[in-house]
């Protein structure tokens, strides 16, 4: 891997020597339930779509908990092995992880939109979620987990995360600049800025509950967000 690609580079690199017709990612120290590969091929076959989702277990040092697919419950609920797409889910599509590793993705899809991760230290992967999800034209859902994700392991990027949150801002405006691209992007603008604002929030409480100067540009970036795309927003008026 170029050192200066980080993970977004590694998983680049993998997409263009893949010789698959189906994509799926795993993580350093993370694995998956034993027939993962097998249940998420054969549904995301079955149901014809660009994108199978599935929800992960969250491993703690003393505890394990899952996570479902989208944080909103009726989502995981509603459309539970049933196929659909942003026009049916509206706004609500952005409430999926946004994780590469708990969904499979049919490689002709991702080519032919030309997603990609983005080549920074963290949250390289924010873009390719978001862009996956607003050009898929079918989607389809598992709410059942079968990937183990290590939360607190040694060298997850999480534990530096305020050391780079520039990384963070690049990350979603690189995402918007994508995204806004798409002809339905217009439909879910709205809900696509409320998440953002939503990260950002939980970035800021996360790395900055103390104050440190080296926090003081993300949080005037917030600000500033939250007084242009909300407090003088007149459609929310």
């Amino acid at each position: 891997m170029n050192k200066h690609s980080y993970a977004g580079g590694a998983r680049n690199a993998g997409l263009d020597i893949s010789q698959s017709d189906y994509i799926m990612f795993l993580d350093p120290d993370d694995y998956y339930e034993t027939d993962m590969c097998e249940v998420l091929y054969n549904k995301i076959l079955k149901d014809k779509t660009d994108i199978t989702i599935c929800g992960i277990y969250e491993l703690f040092p003393k505890s394990i908990k899952y996570t479902p697919p989208s944080s909103i419950r009726k989502i995981n609920n509603l459309f539970n092995n049933k196929i659909f797409s942003i026009d049916d889910i509206g706004d609500d599509i952005w409430f999926f992880l946004v994780y590469p590793y708990n969904k499979i993705y049919k490689k002709s899809f991702l080519t032919k939109n030309n997603i990609r991760f983005q080549t920074i230290q963290n949250t390289n992967d924010a873009s390719f979620a978001f862009e996956s999800l607003i050009a898929a034209d079918k989607i389809s859902l598992l709410n059942k987990a079968y990937y183990y994700y290590r939360r607190l392991r040694p060298n997850n990027i999480r534990l530096t995360k305020g050391n780079s949150l520039e990384c963070v801002i690049q990350a979603y405006e690189y995402a918007y600049n994508k995204c806004k691209n798409y002809p339905n992007f217009s439909k879910v603008e709205l809900g696509f800025k409320s998440v953002i604002i939503i990260n950002l929030a939980w970035h800021l409480h996360t790395y900055c509950s103390n104050y440190d100067i080296k926090y003081e540009n993300f949080y005037n970036y917030i600000k500033a967000l939250l007084n242009k795309e909300f407090l003088n927003n007149s459609v929310l008026m």
